[in-house]
């Protein structure tokens, strides 16, 4: 995936102190290991139980909101050609 997704590029996540906005971690987020990933609109929402979900390409990843660490992935479905 280099060739398509690579450097800056790459999806991350970052959880921002909202006193003075600074970093407090920042996550980059594995890639699929299919060459050309459909990508789904990002989105980021932390839900009633503390987590934060992160939707990126064709992934929904969970992570810990104290650390950042992935904790969980799902692949989402996607569509064919």
């Amino acid at each position: 995936l280099s060739g398509v997704l690579g450097g800056r590029d790459r999806p991350v996540v970052s959880r921002l102190n909202p006193a003075d906005l600074a970093t407090q971690w920042q996550r980059e987020l594995p890639l699929p290991s299919h060459a050309q990933p459909w990508n789904y609109p990002g989105a980021v929402a932390v839900h009633a139980n503390g987590q934060v979900y992160a939707i990126y390409m064709t992934r929904l990843a969970r992570l810990d909101p104290r650390t950042g660490e992935v904790t969980a992935m799902l692949d989402l479905p996607a569509p064919n050609g």
